[in-house]
């Protein structure tokens, strides 16, 4: 059921896409050439690109930021690949796309791509094991968050308040329910929208707090800290200890202080890596050519998003999910010592 959601949401995304494209992207038909009976037929050109897509989030977000940033670094620097960035319901909705092949790269949380490769969490015993992970992007953090002088000063206080987590399916929506079934928490309503939209929501009053998993600084907080002032709100070790327990992939991790203007202290949080993914099916050098164009190009990245600067090589090790071969490849050319869990089924050593 879940994977049928997924590609009614890719379906309906390629047709608006296709509906605002130019007549100068549109096929031209054939002409009608009486000549063309007697030339001799011409193979395909091999200079045509492959065009692939690659699963963002939603406009506002980090993932929307740096994915951008990614397609045209890609595009630009590995030589006969063109890749567009889509927008998406986020880590999960990507995931079903890469793992039905309706996209062929996206991004996710590594968390919510282990759990559906396992089939475990929010997938609901529906394995997705065509999706691999190819690259580490950056760390995320669970940012917890409300205007202050609204009554929110701990997570508790979300009982019978109104949140959001981002759009359905996104990191925060997922780990959302993570955190409030593992901490006996019962909000009166979990809203769905981007963050664009929940931050007006938020000054409008609609919208009690927030809880994102995401990479720091965001977009988003950084508008509404520009009129009005953030109570940060943080979880106690005792329950940073008990989400660990439920969720291994959870790390303990602090914002810097200053990276927002109400953080004067380091902020103690949670943190997940993210990854690039991708179907396993995908060409194994066209993924070895896209990796070695983000990494030896990691300067030009940052340039779109800070949180880039993670984005190296060396960081494949805070990576859960099986890996693809082509990215096998690349990282044992580096030397990388690699974990048994990032050699798929398919790998022939």
């Amino acid at each position: 059921m879940l994977k049928k959601t997924i590609g009614i949401i890719l379906a309906t995304v390629l047709m608006i896409s296709a509906a605002a494209c130019s007549p100068s992207q549109q096929s031209a038909p054939p002409a009608s050439d009486s000549s063309a009976d007697t030339a001799p037929q011409q193979p395909p050109s091999s200079a045509a690109p492959q065009r692939i897509a690659l699963g963002t989030a939603s406009v506002g977000g980090v993932y929307y930021v740096y994915g951008a940033g990614l397609a045209q670094l890609l595009t630009k620097h590995v030589e006969g690949l063109e890749v567009s960035a889509e927008v998406t319901g986020g880590a999960a909705v990507n995931v079903g796309l890469v793992d039905a092949g309706e996209v062929q790269l996206g991004l996710a949380t590594d968390s919510t791509a282990v759990d559906a490769y396992n089939g475990v969490g929010w997938a609901n015993g529906e394995k997705y094991e065509n999706v691999r992970a190819i690259a580490p992007m950056y760390p995320t953090f669970l940012e917890i968050y409300a205007i202050k002088g609204n009554g929110i000063t701990s997570i508790y206080d979300f009982n019978d308040k109104v949140y959001c987590a981002g759009t359905a399916g996104s990191s925060g929506d997922v780990i959302s329910e993570v955190i409030m079934s593992t901490l006996g928490i019962k909000p009166k309503q979990k809203q769905h929208m981007s963050w664009t939209d929940a931050i007006g929501n938020m000054k409008d009053g609609l919208i009690d707090a927030g809880l994102d998993l995401a990479g720091s600084p965001h977009n988003a907080r950084k508008e509404l800290e520009t009129t009005h002032d953030i109570e940060w709100i943080v979880l106690s070790e005792e329950d940073r200890d008990k989400l660990k327990k439920v969720g291994p992939y959870f790390n303990d991790g602090f914002i810097k202080a200053g990276v927002y203007k109400d953080l004067k202290e380091d902020y103690p949080t949670l943190m997940v890596y993210n990854d690039i993914i991708a179907n396993k099916d995908l060409d194994a050098d066209t993924v070895y050519n896209i990796l070695k164009a983000v990494f030896e190009n990691n300067a030009e990245l940052v340039t779109s998003h800070a949180t880039a600067k993670d984005t190296l090589a060396e960081n494949i090790v805070n990576v859960s999910m099986p890996l693809h071969v082509g990215a096998i490849r690349y990282y044992e050319e580096l030397g990388i010592k690699l974990s048994d869990h990032h050699y798929p089924p398919e790998y022939k050593k």
